[in-house]
């Protein structure tokens, strides 16, 4: 297979996933209870590679659905006193084994045509992708300052009024479990360039950059300045 079948392989099953999404004008998160309530097979198998991410400990997190590359969370758990920023990424992209299940299951020798597109290593089962796992430690007293920047978020989720197709780009999905509400979630899709959901998805960006050993915990604050800016 092609590297040029493969990105736009990647492009088409983006566009299934988000092309109806709603534009939030980089202002704030939509509603998405997506990891909460939904049946759809291809949230429900991301529920189950990244069940890690949400377990136990987990105090937040944010699933990262970008148009090329694999699905990835990151986010900040607790493992006894020990806060850690966790990156955790599939080692497939999930949406393209679900993308091949549902043409497997479609019946019909012109749609099994379009099997021969798919990576020869792909695996049998979304249960047979394995996780990437990064972790660093940080301070708990710090850790105070990014839950406050998901607190205020998911306590402002609401509905957008504009709506437009969005083809490439990155989803963004932040949840938490909030007393008195349970987990609540909210999402973004390609957000605004200078825009607030751009500024919390650069936060993001140096969280996993944090986890990886690449910056500092000054780039971590930075972004969050950046944020905290009116």
């Amino acid at each position: 297979m092609t590297i040029f079948k493969f990105l736009f392989l990647s492009v088409i099953v983006f566009y299934v996933e988000v092309c109806f999404s709603i534009e939030l004008e980089g202002g704030h998160l939509r509603p998405d209870a997506a990891y909460v309530t939904s049946q759809d097979a291809y949230e429900e198998k991301l529920r189950y590679v990244f069940k890690e991410a949400y377990e136990g400990g987990s105090i937040l997190q944010v699933m990262v659905k970008p148009s090329f590359g694999t699905e990835y969370v990151i986010g900040v758990w607790r493992v006894e006193e020990v806060c850690e920023v966790f990156f955790l990424r599939a080692s497939f992209k999930v949406s393209m084994l679900e993308r091949y299940e549902r043409v497997s299951a479609s019946g019909g020798a012109e749609r099994l045509g379009e099997i021969h597109i798919f990576p020869q290593d792909m695996p049998k089962s979304y249960r047979d992708i394995s996780l990437e796992e990064n972790t660093r430690e940080i301070d708990c007293n710090d850790v105070a300052r990014i839950v406050g920047v998901w607190r205020e978020e998911l306590l402002g989720v609401r509905h957008s009024v504009k709506e437009s197709i969005n083809l490439d780009g990155a989803a963004y999905t932040y949840s938490m479990f909030l007393a008195g509400r349970g987990v609540v979630s909210g999402s973004s899709v390609n957000p605004r360039h200078g825009s607030r959901m751009d500024s919390l998805a650069k936060l993001v960006n140096a969280l996993m950059e944090y986890s990886l050993g690449r910056q500092n915990l000054e780039d971590v604050d930075r972004a969050l300045l950046n944020y905290e800016r009116p």
